[in-house]
C-alpha cells in the first residue's frame, strides 16, 4: 500500500526573484530600531584598552519569569571593545556574585585587569561587601548621580536596544 502525501504551501505568492527588490517597508522593524542620540558622547573619555572601563546595569524586574526562573538581567559592557554580556538573575542579591564571576573570567581570557566599574547609584552595587571587594581588587567605582540614567548611557542604551530588537524580530 502506498501512502499519498499532499503538501500544503504555508505561504502563498512568495517570490524569490533575485532581480525584484521588496517594495514594502517593515514599519515595526523601523520603529523598533529607532533610538535617541546619547546626551554625553565624548570620545576623549572612552577606554582605549580592553577592560579599562566596564559599564554595568541591572534591568528592572520583568513581569514574566524566564524559562530558567529569572526575573532580572544584568549587563556588563567593555567600553573599549563594546563586548557585552547578559546574565539572567533570579534575585538582585546575585549581582555581586555574578560580577565576581564576570571579572575572573574576563581577566583570565583577556589578560587585562578591570580598572573602572561604572554603574548607576543603586543599592545592588553599593553593599559593603561589593565596595570592599572593589577596594581589594583595586577597581575604581564610578557612580552616576541618583536617578540620572543618561550618565550610564552605554548600559542604558544596551538595555533599550535588546528588547527593541527582540520586539522587532517577533
Amino acid at each position: 500500500m502506498q501512502r499519498i502525501i499532499k503538501t500544503i504551501p504555508l505561504v502563498n505568492e512568495l517570490n524569490f526573484s533575485k532581480t525584484k527588490k521588496p517594495t514594502d517597508v517593515c514599519e515595526p522593524c523601523i520603529l523598533g530600531k529607532q533610538h535617541q542620540a546619547p546626551l554625553n558622547k565624548n570620545p576623549a573619555t572612552r577606554a582605549i584598552k580592553p577592560l579599562q572601563r566596564i559599564f554595568s546595569d541591572l534591568w528592572r524586574k520583568v513581569e514574566v519569569r524566564s524559562i530558567g526562573g529569572s526575573f532580572y538581567v544584568i549587563t556588563f559592557i567593555d567600553d573599549a571593545t563594546c563586548y557585552s554580556i547578559l546574565v539572567f538573575l533570579k534575585s538582585k542579591g546575585e549581582v555581586f556574585q555574578q560580577f565576581r564571576f564576570f571579572k575572573e573570567r574576563m581577566e583570565k581570557d583577556r589578560k587585562y585587569k578591570i580598572e573602572i566599574l561604572h554603574t548607576d547609584n543603586r543599592g545592588e552595587y553599593l553593599s559593603n561587601q561589593f565596595s570592599q571587594y572593589l577596594k581589594e581588587q583595586d577597581i575604581k567605582h564610578e557612580l552616576t548621580a541618583p536617578n540620572t540614567t543618561s550618565q550610564n548611557s552605554v548600559a542604558e542604551q544596551l538595555n533599550q536596544t535588546l528588547p527593541e530588537s527582540a520586539r522587532a524580530m517577533r
